[in-house]
């Protein structure tokens, strides 16, 4: 696992004198599937790390690339922080749910600045990420559709 600085300093922008806007897209995501109340304080952290601290350092890094040009920021964040999560995804829906307020928040913040914020809520897909996570019986509910 990745400390929070080494997951700012790759989301750190490289300013480009020859671009009007700047987009940083910032993607990160930790799913350690398990009962909430069963998850110790490193499995916790880790969460929290990797799914705010990590996007809000590199929205941090992004803002201050970009200075007085503006531009974009897109947070992707997770359907699961929209819809109640699936039973032993609890920490990662309300992580997902925080980076959603978190990037509502900043795009009020920088409006004014000429920084758009967004956040992109992707539903469930089958990927490396879910069988890594253990996620077996995640996905979408009957009746909803999903990749």
């Amino acid at each position: 696992l990745v400390t929070v600085y080494q997951l700012a300093t790759l989301f750190t922008v490289v300013a480009n004198p020859y671009a009007a806007n700047l987009l940083e897209w910032l993607h990160s995501g930790i799913l350690i599937a398990g009962d909430s109340w069963e998850h110790d304080d490193d499995q916790v952290q880790a969460i929290l790390d990797v799914n705010l601290r990590g996007p809000i350092g590199g929205s941090a890094a992004a803002v201050n690339a970009m200075g007085a040009r503006g531009g974009a920021i897109l947070n992707v964040a997770s359907l699961a922080g929209l819809v109640p999560a699936s039973a032993g995804h609890t920490l990662y829906g309300a992580s997902k749910a925080l980076m959603i307020r978190f990037s509502e928040c900043l795009a009020l913040e920088l409006r004014p600045h000429g920084v758009h914020v967004t956040a992109l809520c992707p539903g469930f897909t089958r990927s490396g990420f879910v069988d890594a996570a253990g996620a077996e019986g995640a996905g979408p509910r009957p009746g909803c559709s999903g990749m």
